[in-house]
């Protein structure tokens, strides 16, 4: 749910509060468009994944049901599964299978020329790392996605990154 249309807000929000006909459109959707139920699931993300427990753990599940055909997907659209199954399990705190996802994602991305997309998975990549208290890493990861952010002109990217460089700074104490 990436744009910023107050109607298209408002119909996330409706579709948000209807759990049950959610899941059973995402079940349809994995069985007749693949890429449509991405869309339906990445809109869920923010809420499912940081409400955490049963609906953290039934997107991943579609995610994971997502990608069990690989010629059901463009590399794109497998590289926004991968994000989206990466970024739950962070939350679920998987974070060897989180880095697995996330790096295909990344190198899919790559392949793409997406850097966008491409410095919101080195965040995500980062928080990983923040996770595992491994600031130095995180530092690595979130260097490059600052430079992109600040290629692209993206205050939105740029802001991001530089949250969890600080963070990481501040943990290693190298802040001045």
């Amino acid at each position: 749910a990436l744009g910023r249309d107050p109607a298209r807000t408002e119909a996330l929000v409706k579709l948000r509060q209807d759990d049950g006909n959610i899941s059973l459109a995402l079940s349809w959707a994995l069985d007749h468009d693949v890429a449509a139920a991405l869309a339906l699931a990445d809109s869920l993300q923010a809420t499912w994944v940081l409400a955490g427990g049963r609906r953290s753990n039934e997107l991943m599940l579609w995610w994971e049901r997502a990608l069990q055909d690989p010629s059901a997907l463009s590399p794109h659209e497998r590289a926004h599964a991968l994000r989206g199954l990466g970024l739950a399990l962070v939350y679920a705190e998987e974070s060897d299978r989180a880095r697995d996802a996330l790096s295909e994602a990344l190198a899919l991305y790559r392949e793409a020329g997406d850097e966008r997309h491409e410095a919101r998975v080195l965040d995500a990549l980062g928080a990983i790392e923040f996770v595992a208290g491994m600031p130095a890493e995180v530092l690595k990861w979130s260097e490059q996605a600052l430079a992109i952010g600040e290629r692209l002109d993206d205050p939105e990217a740029i802001a991001r990154s530089q949250q969890y460089l600080a963070e990481a700074l501040r943990d290693t104490g190298a802040h001045e």
